[in-house]
């Protein structure tokens, strides 16, 4: 459990490329709009990817750890 926390937190931090910080910054609503959806398509976009790498390398993954 610590370690697939770990993990978890190292790739959370990562994907959300503390874009959540940013969207507080500009003084019109229009580019707080544009930062937030900028942040939640990445967010999207590198969860799909770390989705499809757990996903084919399962196998691998679950040696690697002895499980």
């Amino acid at each position: 459990m610590a370690l697939f926390i770990s993990i978890i937190a190292i790739l959370g931090g990562i994907a959300n490329a503390r874009y959540e910080l940013a969207i507080m910054l500009p003084e019109k609503d229009e580019d707080a709009i544009n930062i937030f959806a900028l942040g939640f398509i990445i967010n999207c976009m590198l969860s799909l990817f770390f989705m499809l790498l757990a996903i084919g390398f399962n196998d691998y993954f679950t040696k690697l750890i002895d499980n």
